[in-house]
């Protein structure tokens, strides 16, 4: 169970994402901690990180993380794993990713 301070959201790994769909993030989340549909971020594991762009689209109802593809391919991130993102710092948009990994 990950308990933190910080905001945060979960993201399950799919198939299709293992090949650079991008991943859905929570509507929610992206509308109370960010102002314009478009947010610069920083994803970061451990001591890495990668640049990312969070978009939000108001007709659609949906916000997804574009740049996604590398961060799923250097993290070696399979179907089933689970990525929890705390954001850890909301003026320059910074997100700590947290990976479980799936045992299946």
């Amino acid at each position: 169970m990950f308990k933190s301070k910080n905001p945060s959201f979960v993201i399950k790994i799919k198939q299709k994402q293992q090949t650079g769909s991008p991943a859905n993030l929570p509507v929610c989340f992206f509308r109370m901690y960010f102002e314009n549909t478009k947010q610069y971020a920083i994803l970061r594991v451990g001591k890495k990180q990668w640049h990312a762009t969070m978009i939000y689209y108001p007709n659609r109802k949906n916000a997804l993380i574009s740049n996604w593809r590398l961060f799923v391919k250097e993290n070696n991130l399979k179907a089933g794993n689970v990525c929890i993102f705390e954001l850890i710092n909301r003026q320059d948009p910074e997100l700590k990713v947290h990976i479980r990994r799936s045992h299946d």
